[in-house]
């Protein structure tokens, strides 16, 4: 078998390693380390090769800049080759799917004899390509159809399709056994499976109301929040816009106040240096080219700061403007809301007015109905029974109920 070469400078290692441990040139631990006899400093033994100012007969120590030399094949000591072995490394093959954790020493033969994720020759004879070995029972690169959507791929292929690819493999969900495609599943249960629990759709706004997804129409019937939460959203939104640009006008204004406050600093006995007088002669010669009315909405500031004064009113200006349209966004919401609550409040007191009508109702009919079923309690016919006079035959009827709501009485 060929043994297969490992990166040891790209191990992820388990935990931090000591620095003495870690080579000067590359910053990671030691892979064949070598002595410098002269001064005793270590390195890795392709590291130093690759040094331009060393070479295997003479040199000077990429650290000390000394002279120096290996002592025959310059190999470290075992007590340092040991602790390296000793250090705790993950597989390399851990993206494929291999979650060993080898001490380094034995990370070749975990490679080359031990790891399931390693690719090897395939069994096949006339097969060039490499399987893994957990998979080298047989071949995985045959040609196969899958039996959802028959679409030709090999073995090895099959299964991540199947996963992430087959639009007609479907699957049970797991809490409403609907027949959904196996890549939709996790969305299935996320967003529209009946039988998982879900939030109100008001539930940012203050309804803690959490069911079975499909009672949550009958819920939304019955929760005023649930009504009006697309209006809150809205509102919601617009008030966003407005603190961010009330925000970006705070910034504005603050960098403003801070150049102002710099310029109100200055000494007051600096001046500025006189300009040299412009020459006037341009507009003297010219002056039947400009017009009066061009000049009269011109005010130049006198100063800087007055310019500056000039924009902090501006802007405090539009703070106030951004406030007022906060504060009218805000009252119509307030009102909109109180016009919403008198309206479902109409609307219960409506219903407990027919509720109550429909009791009575039922009630008038249940009496009725008692009465038109009450027997009359006659006497036998037999004749040797009746009495001297048919006065005595007949039983006397029992009081009749009376039929309206105040000699009405309860079931």
């Amino acid at each position: 078998m060929k043994e297969r070469e490992v990166d040891f400078r790209a191990l992820d290692y388990v935990s931090t390693y000591d620095d003495n441990l870690s080579c000067p040139i590359c910053r990671s631990a030691f892979v064949d380390p070598v002595v410098v006899s002269d001064c005793d400093h270590h390195f890795c033994r392709d590291c130093l090769d690759y040094t331009s100012s060393w070479n295997q007969r003479s040199g000077t120590c990429p650290i000390c800049r000394r002279a120096g030399r290996l002592n025959g094949s310059g190999s470290a000591s075992k007590l340092l080759v040991n602790m390296l072995d000793e250090l705790v490394v993950k597989c390399p093959k851990e993206a494929e799917g291999c979650d060993k954790q080898i001490k380094r020493g034995h990370l070749v033969d975990h490679i080359n004899i031990y790891c399931q994720y390693t690719l090897v020759d395939c069994p096949q004879p006339e097969c060039e390509l490499k399987v893994r070995r957990k998979d080298a029972a047989q071949c995985l690169h045959q040609p196969v159809a899958c039996l959802a959507c028959r679409q030709n791929m090999t073995v090895q292929d099959l299964d991540s399709h199947w996963r992430n690819d087959c639009a007609d493999h479907h699957v049970p969900c797991p809490s409403c056994a609907a027949s959904i495609p196996y890549r939709y599943q996790k969305t299935h249960l996320a967003l529209h499976c009946p039988e998982t629990n879900a939030a109100c759709p008001a539930r940012q706004f203050g309804c803690p109301f959490n069911t079975k997804r499909k009672h949550l129409p009958s819920h939304a019937l019955m929760c005023s929040l649930a009504k009006l939460a697309p209006y809150l959203s809205a509102q919601q939104q617009r008030q966003d816009e407005q603190d961010q640009a009330r925000l970006l006008q705070e910034k504005k204004l603050a960098t403003l106040q801070q150049d102002l406050d710099y310029y109100k600093m200055q000494p007051q006995q600096e001046k500025r240096v006189a300009a040299p007088p412009e020459d006037t002669s341009y507009f003297a010669n010219n002056l039947a080219d400009f017009e009066l009315s061009d000049f009269e909405d011109f005010q130049p500031h006198a100063s800087p700061t007055q310019h500056l004064l000039s924009l902090h009113e501006n802007l405090r200006e539009e703070v106030s403007r951004q406030a007022n349209t906060i504060h009218e966004v805000d009252t119509r919401l307030s009102m909109m809301l109180l016009n919403e609550n008198m309206r479902l409040k109409d609307e219960l007191a409506y219903q407990g007015a027919q509720l109550s009508a429909l009791m009575r109702q039922v009630g008038w009919l249940t009496n009725a109905r008692l009465q038109s079923v009450q027997p009359n309690l006659v006497s036998p016919t037999d004749p040797a029974d009746q009495g001297p006079s048919d006065s005595s035959r007949i039983n006397p009827r029992l009081p009749v109920r009376r039929t309206t709501d105040e000699g009405r009485t309860k079931l």
